[in-house]
């Protein structure tokens, strides 16, 4: 029989799990934790040293020979690049040692299994340029990506059973990089994405803060030098980012962490104590933030009330001290699985292994003159990845023609207020009246909307494209399953 597998791969650490059958495997570490995305590359070879849990475990004597690579995921699509020894790493790079860190997991701790394949999960919005460097990536340490899922949706799929009971879900997906809410609906084995809202805000942002407080108090123990913390060596920066976030761990279950380096640049030892009543007061700012963007995805884009909702919190940062204080306080339902770490990977797994299909959740189009719109794509519409042509006519003397892509909520495109503008397309054109304009659309295999158009009158000039990463899509799972 074979084995299906789904990656959670994440900006402070990444999951595989394996689904067979109806059993499912973690490739985890030794105490079932994932595996940290961190990289240890050497300073004078510009080798790899230590991938994984290895660099975590010693990440602070590692400093001072190795450039240790974290949150990669961050800078996927960018364009940079670094020079450790003779050696250019770029950020696919990095991404790449990880994953084939995954894949040797798997080949360690499977009876015969391979990961050569898997369905990977990626945050709302995932932007198209990240994706397919995410690919080139995953193809560079053997692993061919079967499809996309955003990681509040897979972390559904992993509690189905236990989340049927409530019609209306809220995904609190709080990971090292991301903070991403989505509001799905469920119907039987339907998971229906009815609003999403993505926010750049992680536990990496966090951490920061702590260091910056702990460099401040450095500074003020120590006296003399003013240096700001961004002006500290980048190994100094990182083990201190690294002694703060352990820290953070540590006081999820008590009521103060120690902060120490042996030696911290021109400062030498470190030693601080940073009590909960400091650390809650330093991450208040930072947990009404994703408070607020949960009010947003809940009240203003699903228009439902928090009474209407269970909220499931899945993702490192979720167990935040102070936060679920704070959702208590607000007499929200809530639940976080003590095995938040896997359930995104755990949910991708299961769709790796399901024959369900895609469908739209939300009508698309394009708003024309008179305010109606011609619909691209329906909610209820079955993605099949093929393309879908229609022409329009130029109404004016331009040298432009100006698409404005709308979500709607009328399915037939009739005029409505709640409209909302997605995305516009800019189509060169010679200006007469009537001109025909040719528009092709699809949702490819990495459920993306791609939208094209050119004036026929053009003739092969490469056409403008606008690509929408945030569609949102109903998925079905088999009733056998």
């Amino acid at each position: 029989m074979r084995e299906y597998f789904g990656i959670d791969f994440g900006t402070t650490n990444s999951a595989v799990v394996g689904n067979l059958g109806r059993h499912s495997t973690r490739y985890g570490v030794d105490d079932e934790q994932p595996f940290p995305s961190l990289v240890a590359v050497n300073c004078t070879t510009g080798t790899v040293d230590y991938v994984g849990r290895d660099v975590f475990d010693k990440r602070l004597q590692l400093a001072e020979s190795c450039r240790i690579f974290s949150s990669a995921k961050m800078d996927l699509g960018e364009g940079k690049s670094w020079m450790v020894g003779p050696e250019t790493w770029t950020p696919e790079r990095v991404v790449a040692e990880v994953l084939k860190g995954l894949k040797k997991r798997v080949k360690e701790r499977s009876h015969g299994a391979s990961l050569e394949e898997a369905v990977i999960a990626i945050p709302v919005g995932f932007p198209p340029k990240k994706r397919n460097a995410l690919r080139a990536a995953a193809l560079e340490a053997g692993i061919n990506i079967r499809g996309f899922v955003s990681e509040p949706t897979a972390a559904v799929f992993q509690s189905l059973e236990d989340l049927k009971q409530w019609p209306n879900v809220v995904v609190f997906d709080w990971g090292g990089g991301t903070l991403d809410i989505s509001v799905v609906k469920i119907h039987g084995n339907v998971v229906q994405e009815i609003a999403t809202v993505p926010k750049t805000l992680g536990g990496d942002d966090l951490d920061r803060i702590l260091a910056e407080w702990a460099h401040a108090q450095i500074l003020s123990q120590k006296g003399g030098s003013k240096l700001p913390f961004s002006g500290m060596d980048s190994r100094d920066q990182d083990m201190l980012l690294a002694a703060c976030e352990e820290a953070k761990r540590k006081l999820a279950n008590h009521d103060k962490a120690a902060i120490s380096l042996q030696r911290y640049g021109e400062f030498g030892s470190v030693d601080l104590n940073l009590t909960d009543e400091e650390f809650i007061s330093l991450m208040q700012p930072k947990i009404d933030e994703a408070l607020a963007t949960l009010e947003e995805g809940v009240i203003y884009r699903a228009r439902l009330s928090f009474d209407q909702v269970h909220i499931l919190m899945v993702g490192g940062s979720s167990k935040l001290k102070g936060l679920q204080d704070a959702m208590t306080k607000q007499k929200w339902q809530f639940s976080l699985s003590k095995n938040s770490d896997w359930h995104v990977a755990e949910g991708a797994a299961r769709l790796a292994s399901s024959t369900g299909k895609y469908v739209s959740a939300q009508n698309v189009g394009v708003r024309l003159c008179d305010d109606t719109v011609y619909p691209i794509i329906r909610a209820g519409q079955t993605v099949d990845h093929g393309k879908q042509s229609a022409t329009f006519g130029l109404i004016e003397d331009a040298s432009n023609a100006r698409f404005v892509f709308v979500e709607s909520d009328d399915p037939d495109g009739r005029l409505t207020s709640m409209n909302r503008t997605i995305g516009h397309l800019v189509v060169p054109a010679f200006g007469f009246t009537n001109e025909p304009i040719h528009l092709e659309s699809h949702v490819d295999e990495d459920l993306l909307l791609h939208v094209t158009a050119r004036s026929q009158a053009k003739g092969e000039k490469p056409a403008p494209v606008w690509t929408y990463p945030e569609l949102r899509f109903s998925y079905a799972l088999p009733e056998t399953t």
